[in-house]
């Protein structure tokens, strides 16, 4: 079962998680920052995606990684590649 203390070193990692400023998606985000990991979380509504990085780098801030939010729109795949193009070149999660 994977839980935080059995997850690596993520330090040099990038990780995208969609629906990330609630739940699953949240704890996920929260538990690759807290392993080093640079954290991109996508979600619909800017307001909650800051909200959400506020209170993931709140608990612990790590040095060399990062959290921050991307807009993503649903509606449309081109909406959802582009925001992601640069990203995904270094996303190894």
């Amino acid at each position: 079962m994977w839980t935080r203390q059995n997850t690596p070193d993520l330090s040099g990692k990038t990780a995208i998680i969609t629906t990330a400023n609630t739940g699953i998606g949240f704890e996920m985000a929260k538990a690759l920052y807290a392993s080093g990991a640079d954290v991109i979380i996508a979600v619909r509504d800017r307001r909650r995606g800051m909200d959400a990085v506020d209170r993931i780098r709140k608990p612990e801030t790590r040095a060399g990684s990062s959290v921050s939010d991307q807009l993503l729109n649903l509606a449309s795949l081109d909406q959802i590649r582009m925001p992601f193009a640069d990203a995904t070149a270094t996303t190894n999660i």
